[in-house]
C-alpha cells in the first residue's frame, strides 16, 4: 500500500543556532556528556545478525549462506534462514576493510518491523565515526515525511561466529509493495543519476534538454516501449521546465518532493549528491525526487583536500568552513532555483521544519536531541564496534572521509555543531528570522 504520510512538527522553540564563523586550528570541541558511548541505561539491546556463508562473500555474485537475525528483546520473532544469499554491496564502501552486505532472504520476511521483503542492506558506516549520519538523515527525512525512506536499525553482525561490529540494517532501495511502491506496468519507474554510463546501471540515456544521465534504477531493463516512454516524458518535462512557467512545471515535477529532497540534501550537505545514490522516480505521470540514500559522507564528513569545492578552499584548517555555501544546487535544483516561487516554496518549508531541524541537535522541551537520543538507544553497540571488533576511531579508512578527531566524544560534537552551524547559514541564506 503506497504511504502517503504528513506530519505537522508542534515543538517549542530552540536555542538559537551559531553562526558560521571561521575558526581557529586548534579550537577545542566542547563534549556533551550525553554524547558518551556508554552502556544506555534502559533495556533496549541491538539485535543480532549471523551469517554463515558457503564460501567468500565476494562482490561478484550472491553466495548460499544461512543467516539468522535476532532480537534480544524479544519484540520482534527470530528469522533463521539456511537458503539465504549474500554478496558484498557498495561502490567505494566495498573496498573497505568492514565490507557492506546486502541479503537475500529465501522469501519475503518481516524484520525487525521494517516490512515484509526479501532483500536487506547492511552498511558498515565504516567512513564515519559517528556511525551516525545515515541513521539521523534517514529518520529526519521519514519525519518530516519524505515518501519512500528506507527503515533502519543497528545491529551488530556475526561473520562466521566473529563478531564484526555495529552495522545499519537498512530496507534495499527497491520496488515493491513495503518499498518504492510503482506500478512498472503504469510506466512509473525508479531512476539514478549516473555520472558516467554503467557506473551504477546497466542501461541509462542522456535527457535532451539538460543533458542529465540518467540509469534505470529499477527495473534496470524496462521493455523498448517503456524505454522510448520515458525519454520522451524528460523530453517534454525538462522543455516545461526551461519556460520557467509553474503551472506547466507542475504537469511533470512534484515540486514538494523536489523542495523536501533539496532540503534535506542540503541541510547535510550530502556530498554524493549529483555523483552517486542521487535517485528519482516517476509516479502517476509526475518527476519526484528520493528516496534518499548513502549519507555517511555528509555534515561535514569529507576531506578537505579531495573535496576542496565542499570546503570553499579552505582546506582542512578550519573543520567548519564546509557549513557554508549551497551545495546540491544541481541538476534540475539548478534550473528550479532560478526562479522565485520555487525558492519561496523552499523558504515556506524550511521556515516550517525549523523546529525539527533543531530537535536534531538540541533537547526540547518534550524530548531529547535526536543525536543523543540515538546514542541513548544503541550507543552500547556503538561502543562495542569499537572497543571489541577493533574498529579504529582515529584511522582515516579512505581518501574521502575528514580527519578524524581523536574520540568518539569529540567526533559527535563535531557533527553536532557542524549541523547547529549549518542551519544558521542557511537561514541566513534564505532570510529566515
Amino acid at each position: 500500500m503506497r504511504k502517503w504520510i504528513l506530519l505537522l512538527f508542534l515543538l517549542s522553540a530552540l536555542l538559537p543556532a551559531a553562526a558560521c564563523t571561521p575558526d581557529t586550528p586548534d579550537e577545542s570541541l566542547p563534549v556533551s556528556e550525553a554524547a558518551s558511548i556508554a552502556a544506555p541505561e534502559g533495556p533496549y539491546q541491538a539485535a543480532q545478525v549471523f551469517i554463515t556463508p558457503s564460501a567468500e562473500i565476494t562482490k561478484d555474485a550472491y553466495v548460499q549462506a544461512s543467516v539468522r537475525i535476532v532480537d534480544p528483546n524479544g519484540v520482534f520473532a527470530e528469522i533463521n534462514d539456511s537458503e539465504s544469499t549474500v554478496k558484498v554491496r557498495g561502490n567505494s564502501t566495498s573496498s573497505g576493510a568492514k565490507k557492506p552486505y546486502n541479503i537475500k532472504l529465501s522469501a519475503k520476511k518481516d524484520v525487525l518491523g521494517m516490512g515484509r521483503a526479501k532483500k536487506w542492506c547492511l552498511l558498515a558506516n565504516m567512513y564515519d565515526k559517528t556511525m551516525l549520519r545515515n541513521k539521523l538523515s534517514y529518520d529526519f527525512a521519514a519525519e518530516i515525511g519524505m515518501d519512500f525512506v528506507s527503515a533502519s536499525e543497528f545491529v551488530e553482525l556475526y561473520l562466521n561466529g566473529e563478531y564484526r561490529g555495529c552495522y545499519l540494517l537498512t530496507e534495499a532501495l527497491e520496488i515493491g509493495e513495503t518499498r518504492v511502491d510503482l506500478l512498472v506496468e503504469e510506466n512509473e519507474f525508479m531512476l539514478e543519476y549516473e555520472p558516467y554510463p554503467g557506473y551504477s546501471n546497466p542501461i541509462s540515456f542522456y535527457t535532451s534538454y539538460y543533458n542529465l544521465l540518467l540509469g534505470f534504477n529499477d527495473p534496470t531493463d524496462p521493455a523498448p516501449s517503456q524505454q522510448r516512454w520515458v525519454k520522451d516524458f524528460f523530453r517534454e518535462a525538462e522543455e516545461a521546465l526551461a519556460t520557467g512557467n509553474r503551472e506547466r512545471i507542475e504537469q511533470y515535477f512534484d515540486i514538494g518532493s523536489f523542495v523536501d529532497s533539496f532540503i534535506v540534501n542540503e541541510l547535510f550537505k550530502n556530498v554524493d549528491y549529483a555523483t552517486s545514490s542521487t535517485r528519482f522516480y516517476i509516479m502517476e505521470n509526475k518527476l519526484c525526487a528520493g528516496p534518499l540514500w548513502d549519507l555517511d559522507l555528509s555534515s561535514g564528513n569529507t576531506d578537505a583536500d579531495y573535496y576542496t569545492d565542499y570546503h570553499n578552499d579552505c582546506g582542512n584548517e578550519n573543520p567548519y568552513a564546509s557549513c557554508e555555501g549551497l551545495y546540491c544546487d544541481k541538476l534540475w535544483n539548478g534550473a528550479l532555483l532560478q526562479y522565485d516561487w520555487f525558492v519561496d516554496c523552499v523558504r515556506m518549508r524550511y521556515t516550517e521544519l525549523s523546529p525539527a531541524i533543531e530537535a536534531l541537535t538540541t533537547d526540547t522541551a518534550q524530548a531529547q536531541n535526536k543525536i543523543d537520543a540515538l546514542l541513548s538507544r544503541y550507543g552500547d553497540a556503538i561502543r562495542r564496534n569499537y572497543e571489541e571488533a577493533g574498529w579504529s576511531i582515529t584511522a582515516k579508512y579512505s581518501d574521502y572521509e575528514r580527519i578524524p578527531f581523536p574520540t568518539y566524544e569529540e567526533n559527535v560534537e563535531y557533527l553536532r555543531e557542524w549541523l547547529v552551524r549549518r542551519h544558521a547559514w542557511l537561514k541566513s541564506y534564505f532570510g529566515i528570522a
